[in-house]
This record gives structure tokens, C-alpha cells and sequence, in this order.
């Protein structure tokens, strides 16, 4: 179902260029990973993700860098999407136009 929303928002542009699936999906697996082992933990007070938007950086000629839960048009990844599902919000430019 994610997956499904985030190439829902991809054909409703058709100019934009995404990442690597694979990598979108591993960073998927981590953040549910991470999340479920942070809530076994009773010393846990929340959390913070490290980057929101995919970018590009001359360090180490890492020219493409897909960490963020958005891509770097600002489009919700797949990870953005479940989290949104996962703590009850909505996301994404879908979302925005549907309010309007």
C-alpha cells in the first residue's frame, strides 16, 4: 500500500525523477527496524530522523545521496508514507491539493 501511494504521487508528475527503489525500500526496512527496537525500550523518550530530503554532496563523490523521507523535488518517499501512516498524519502534495 505504500509503495502503491508513493507511484500514485510519481504519475501524477511525470517530469520527476526519482532516487534508487532499492535503496528507498532498505532505508524502509531500517526505519521499521529502528522504530521497533526503540519501543522495546522503556528508556526511550522519541526520536529523530537524520535527514528529510534526499540531496547531493562533493564529499566523497557521493553525487546522489538518497537518505531523506523525501526525494529532492520534496516528493514523499516510501518511508515518509508509512510513517505518516504509522502515527495517524497525512503527507505529501496529494494530501495538500485533497484540502483544498
Amino acid at each position: 500500500q505504500t509503495v502503491s501511494r508513493v507511484r500514485d504521487d510519481l504519475e501524477a508528475n511525470a517530469l520527476l525523477l526519482r532516487g534508487d527503489e532499492e535503496a528507498e525500500q532498505k532505508q524502509l526496512g531500517i526505519i521499521k527496524r529502528d522504530l521497533e527496537r526503540m519501543e522495546k525500550g522503556a528508556f526511550v523518550a522519541g526520536f529523530a530522523l537524520w535527514c528529510f530530503n534526499d540531496y547531493a554532496t562533493l564529499r566523497k563523490k557521493r553525487y546522489k545521496r538518497y537518505s531523506g523521507l523525501v526525494d529532492a523535488r520534496r516528493m514523499p518517499k516510501a518511508s515518509a508514507y508509512w510513517l505518516a501512516e504509522r502515527f495517524g498524519g497525512e503527507l505529501g502534495r496529494k494530501a495538500e491539493r485533497e484540502k483544498r
